[in-house]
């Protein structure tokens, strides 16, 4: 399972930061949505229209196992500057079918 972060929104994010003058220090940004790599696939495949059978995953050898979990805690900066990331994959997905970016 993987947090995913629409990267057109760390800009707004950082500015906002900046804007505030929030204390320097570390702070998370959060994704939205969390997902599998198989639900990432699943999900490309529906939006582009391909078959999702064509997907074989019981042959790809798991590397990553080790991390079954890699998601952000991102309260501390959205308690800071009110904004977190918001953009769903599916939305963004299509956003890049339609300007032929995919």
């Amino acid at each position: 399972m993987r947090e995913y972060l629409y990267i057109d929104e760390v800009p707004d994010i950082v500015m906002k930061a900046i804007q505030l003058k929030i204390p320097s220090g570390i702070y998370n940004i959060e994704g939205s949505e969390n997902f599998t790599i198989k639900e990432i696939a699943n999900l490309i495949m529906e939006v582009t229209g391909f078959n999702k059978n064509l997907l074989n995953f019981n042959s790809l050898e798991k590397w990553d196992t080790g991390m079954k979990i890699l998601m952000l805690d991102g309260s501390k900066l959205e308690g800071l500057i009110g904004l977190k990331s918001c953009e769903k994959l599916k939305d963004t997905l299509k956003e890049y079918l339609i300007s032929n970016k995919l």
